[in-house]
């Protein structure tokens, strides 16, 4: 892994902007930058152009220095719970984006079929398939499905989650609305974690787990919100633990941070405190935004681990194993075709081609696994602090609680 990995992006409107550029999204970002360095100079055209300058200048580094790293490329099969709205099908996009396979699922039939429509449907690469990540059945039935039609799974992004759906002090919760964040959070990303990696043993380049973290992950206290807190403070426990079980197996497991994400969850509870929606307006994020910048970190991490994994045991085990690689990756491309010309896809599934993977005597397969890729860090979120005059009503409106769509227009929760 590069020891650039775990640097994140400083998505100030300034050197966000900036690094917008690596990312091809300057138009928006740059405009704003320069408005942001105008009034920072009091309206001087001469100071600020000398202000526009150094920060444009210190965006670029912050770019420069936050680069994914660089890996052979291919096309990854990845695998996205919870992906049927918000970040989650933000995420596919940008999967999709990159040319790869990519499936997704949700409890819901219906939002899985419109989903994977708004994503381009099989034409794309993409397909879905409804699943309670809770349901044991359903997860082993979504792995088997993914693994079928894309002929194996490269990334697991576990993000499914049962947010806040009860803004109220525990004793207030219900029975069931306990068992369900939990059910979600907890054994769903369990069940997940344990289909992908008897599945990605079995392939010849192994395969990358990232569960994404939220708001309990970094041990902070979570009032109102103790049983989701409760439920995402484990999975830094659990990213050791399965760091510890699968060394040496080609089998990398990482965590996510998306930071804080504009989306229903997060909008859909009445009567939010203003002081609430400023905060929303200097930290958060749109989907697309974190997604845009967090993809292509996921990929370089996960194409290095990829390809190292496949030289050792091509190494270790000689035509054998290169002869299984080929067969996998010609099986995905041809897939990619039949569905394409709207074909279910009939292609062997890679990892049935070959047996169970013994340790790896590769010690840089030890330093594959266990990144914790975050979007927003507490440098990233001094800079918002410091900016935060330019920040109303940047996402949010804070008089009506309503989101702000990105032609400036106020839309409810659900009609984005």
């Amino acid at each position: 892994m590069s020891r650039f990995a775990l640097i994140t992006a400083d998505p100030t409107p300034i050197v966000h902007g900036a690094a917008g550029l690596q990312l091809q999204r300057t138009n928006v970002a740059m405009n704003a930058f320069v408005e942001a360095a105008v009034a920072a100079a009091g309206g001087k055209p001469a100071a600020a152009a000398i202000a526009a300058g150094a920060l444009v200048a210190t965006g670029l580094l912050f770019a420069v220095i936050a680069r994914p790293s660089v890996a052979p490329p291919r096309r990854l099969r990845v695998l996205i719970t919870g992906a049927t709205k918000g970040l989650g099908r933000a995420l596919a996009a940008e999967f999709l984006r990159n040319g790869d396979a990519v499936s997704i699922c949700s409890r819901s039939t219906a939002d899985v079929e419109s989903a994977v429509q708004m994503l381009g449907g099989g034409a794309a690469g993409v397909r879905g398939l409804r699943c309670d990540v809770a349901v044991a059945g359903d997860v082993a039935a979504l792995f088997a499905f993914a693994k079928r039609e894309m002929g194996g799974i490269d990334v697991v992004i576990n993000n499914a989650g049962c947010n806040f759906s009860s803004c109220a002090p525990l004793e207030l919760h219900s029975a069931d609305a306990i068992a369900r964040i939990v059910g979600t959070n907890v054994v769903g990303t369990l069940l997940c974690c344990r289909e992908a990696i008897q599945c990605m043993k079995r392939q010849p380049a192994g395969g990358h787990i990232f569960n994404i973290d939220g708001a309990g992950s970094a041990q902070h206290a979570t009032p109102s919100y103790a049983v989701y807190g409760c439920s995402k403070a484990g999975l830094p426990q659990l990213m050791r633990s399965l760091v510890a079980e699968n060394r040496d197996t080609g089998v990398g497991i990482h965590t996510a941070s998306p930071g804080m994400v504009i989306t229903d969850l997060l909008l859909g509870k009445a009567g939010l405190p203003k002081r609430s929606l400023r905060i929303f307006n200097i930290l958060a994020e749109r989907p697309e935004t974190v997604a845009a910048w967090m993809v292509p970190r996921l990929r370089a991490i996960a194409l290095r681990g990829l390809h190292a994994t496949e030289q050792a045991r091509k190494a270790a085990t000689g035509p054998v194993a290169t002869r299984a690689a080929v067969t996998g990756a010609d099986s995905v491309h041809a897939r990619a075709g039949q569905h394409g010309a709207g074909t279910a896809g009939s292609g062997r599934d890679e990892s049935q081609d070959v047996a169970t993977h013994g340790p790896l005597d590769l010690p840089a397969a030890r330093t594959l696994s266990g990144t914790y890729t975050k979007f927003l860090t507490p440098a990233s979120a001094i800079w918002r602090f410091a900016l935060f005059p330019w920040a109303r009503n940047r996402l949010v409106d804070e008089d009506t609680g309503l989101p702000i769509a990105v032609d400036g227009s106020a839309t409810p929760p659900g009609a984005r």
